[in-house]
């Protein structure tokens, strides 16, 4: 694994930082509307957030179904900048705080995210937190021509006697760290060559999360550091140093 450390222009296009949450029973689309009263100087924008469900009801066995039934609720609010970098989700199941790149660095989106945090936690009052996650989408440069394992730790692998050229590919794993309870999604992907002045973009999703079982007692911003930490690892084991030299 590389040493890992602050790189100055990193490659990752959107940072998530996001808490599932139970609230209690009632009505809370107002308090969540309220919240954007107390943080609209930095995030004037705001935006509905919808949920669509749509489903069947009837014979299926016939041609047409019977009927097609739809669900369409609000299920809380998106605060943005104005520039529509940083994101605040208040939902009805969570709160999330996106980063658009340019991405700063953790403490900058971490002291950013906690009192938008704290003030959704104390507006709704949650009953209990269910899941924490870190999500980072990294999107790699690899020029057109240099093999995927001058930049990549675990480039994709074609049997010997097969063409060894790669059009596109993809990639997932899911990483189980039994000392902390962290889990973490992985995913390497190539769509192809979109512009070959600039070379081919490799993505490497890591989003790092976290089943929470009690939240009586629980630290969220310690347990942030720990998902922090453990997508750290991933994301500096997955790259080479040639590759991380164009980020530094």
């Amino acid at each position: 694994m590389l040493e890992p450390r602050h790189l100055e222009n990193a490659p990752i296009k959107e940072a998530v930082f996001d808490i599932r949450v139970r609230l209690p029973e009632g009505d809370h689309l107002e308090a969540l509307k309220g919240i954007h009263d107390k943080i609209r100087n930095q995030f004037p924008g705001m935006r509905l957030i919808h949920e669509v469900s749509i489903g069947m009801k009837g014979n299926f066995e016939s041609e047409k179904p019977d009927e097609t039934l739809s669900d369409h609720r609000l299920k809380g609010y998106r605060f943005e900048t104005q520039d529509r970098r940083q994101l605040v989700q208040c939902r009805l199941d969570g709160f999330t705080f996106n980063q658009l790149r340019p991405y700063p660095s953790w403490e900058a989106m971490r002291d950013q995210a906690s009192p938008a945090w704290d003030l959704y936690r104390h507006t709704v009052n949650p009953e209990e937190i269910t899941r924490l996650a870190l999500r980072y989408i990294n999107v790699l440069t690899v020029p057109l021509g240099v093999p995927f394992e001058e930049y990549l730790a675990s480039p994709p692998s074609v049997p010997d006697g097969l063409p060894q050229s790669v059009a596109a590919f993809i990639s997932r794993v899911t990483l189980v760290e039994a000392e902390t309870g962290c889990l973490a999604n992985v995913t390497h992907s190539f769509d192809g060559v979109p512009d070959p002045s600039e070379g081919g973009l490799v993505t490497l999703d890591i989003d790092a999360y976290e089943t929470i079982k009690d939240s009586s007692n629980l630290d969220v911003m310690r347990e942030f550091e720990k998902l922090h930490e453990f997508k750290n690892r991933i994301f500096f084991s997955s790259i080479t140093e040639k590759a991380l030299r164009q980020y530094t």
